[in-house]
């Protein structure tokens, strides 16, 4: 990632850091460097071997150094420092532009963490303001004030919380045992079943919920709607359809609630 052959030269003029594979970008260089230099000063001072550094990279916003004592017996002392150097290296990039070097904050665009300036911010948030977003947005996933709304039922696509459409794909994933005969993905399953809206699909609302309920297991399913979807969904069919008993006692109490 580090567009700046010069940076890349520097960087490798240092011996802890001739075979490690940068992931950064140029505004954490000198940043690394120093950190690499530190090191190498205390190997020298104490007469052990340099760590071997495996990876440095950005993630979640921040430097990442990933490395190992293990070729060196260093004594507690020596090992505490050089994860001392380490974990004060990982703080400061938390303020330095990964892009340009000049002082930045942690900042969030789209679900990408990043360091930047003010010139560098783009359309990001802060990272306080991510956190009162996601706070928000989990409150409302937690009330599932989406679903209960008196008005029309969005469908997935018409979502605006990415973390909602994120908790919703991990729990339609077991409408794919449905999915294999028909040209649909789990999300259309899922829309389908909520909308009651089949206009555009190769089946229909009322074969799907039956295909739903044969391959679909009734943990799964309250697993995706509640209670209150469960019943408008799947209350009026027929226990004469049902082959699975514990599919049928399913069924038994939603027509009974």
């Amino acid at each position: 990632m580090l567009e700046n052959s010069e940076n890349r030269k520097k960087l490798k003029e240092l011996k802890i850091f001739e075979k490690v594979p940068f992931e950064f970008k140029d505004g954490w260089t000198d940043l690394v460097y120093e950190l690499g230099k530190n090191i190498e000063e205390l190997c020298e001072l104490t007469n052990y071997e340099l760590p071997m550094i495996q990876q440095i990279k950005e993630k979640m916003g921040t430097l990442r150094f990933y490395y190992n004592t293990l070729n060196s017996q260093y004594p507690p002392i020596v090992e505490k420092s050089i994860r001392a150097l380490v974990s004060q290296t990982v703080s400061k990039s938390a303020n330095i532009c990964e892009t340009c070097g000049k002082y930045g904050e942690l900042r969030v665009d789209g679900g990408y963490w990043f360091v930047s300036c003010d010139e560098h911010k783009r359309n990001s948030i802060t990272a306080e303001e991510w956190k009162e977003l996601d706070k928000k947005q989990r409150e409302d996933l937690e009330n599932e004030k989406i679903n209960t709304k008196p008005y029309k039922v969005l469908k997935f696509e018409e979502i605006k919380s990415p973390i909602l459409k994120r908790k919703i794909m991990e729990k339609v994933a077991c409408f794919e045992a449905v999915c294999w005969d028909y040209e649909i993905n789990a999300v259309d399953v899922f829309n389908i079943l909520r909308t009651k809206d089949d206009e555009d699909f190769p089946i229909s609302y009322d074969v799907l919920r039956k295909k739903v309920l044969k391959y679909v297991s009734v943990d799964n399913l309250k697993n995706v709607f509640n209670q209150e979807q469960l019943i408008e969904i799947f209350s009026d069919i027929s226990l004469r359809a049902i082959r699975n008993p514990d599919t049928k006692i399913f069924i038994k109490e939603l027509k009974k609630a």
